[in-house]
């Protein structure tokens, strides 16, 4: 398991910083299918980092993937929160429903539960993806979007989560 989880946390790091779209057809393809095989591994940590991966390689049948765990309800909140995060990075809609309980959860962990949403990592992911997808947002779903944001710049008890969601409310005006 180790091995595995390593490796494709190197992958994922070197695939972050390479231009995927200049690579020959042949190697996307075996990375996109090995990457495909490990978001359906039975170890946790194998999926989620395969969905992570699989997110920073743009084509057809990544996307497919993607959405397939996104809206997948049973499969864990990391791995969908990947995928949600990767097709962003696409422009593709189809994460928002995930983005929206995401921040629906925030919402609710500051007004009046003591607790602070569990997964800061998820949250800062969901505002910064919400960035990405603001062009493909109506006018209406920014609005809302922003007022969910607004809330949680003013009230969310994370700094860094306050401050990302003020520049997101920005990023969503523009």
């Amino acid at each position: 398991l180790d091995v595995r989880r390593n490796a494709l946390a190197s992958l994922s790091l070197v695939l972050g910083r390479a231009d995927v779209a200049s690579m020959p057809a042949a190697t996307q393809n075996a990375l996109v299918d090995a990457l495909i095989q490990a978001t359906q591994d039975s170890e946790l940590p194998i999926r989620q980092l395969g969905a992570y991966a699989l997110g920073l390689i743009p084509s057809e049948s990544s996307r497919q993937q993607l959405e397939l765990l996104v809206e997948s309800t049973s499969e864990d909140a990391t791995v969908r929160a990947n995928a949600a995060v990767g097709l962003a990075r696409s422009h593709s809609r189809k994460g928002l429903p995930f983005f929206q309980s995401v921040l629906k959860d925030a919402g609710a962990a500051t007004a009046g539960d003591s607790r602070q949403y569990a997964d800061l990592v998820t949250l800062r992911n969901t505002i910064k993806a919400l960035e990405l997808l603001k062009a493909e947002l109506s006018d209406e779903e920014r609005a809302e979007l922003s007022a969910t944001l607004t809330q949680l710049a003013a009230n969310y008890p994370d700094d860094r989560i306050r401050l990302d969601a003020q520049e997101a409310v920005q990023a969503l005006k523009r």
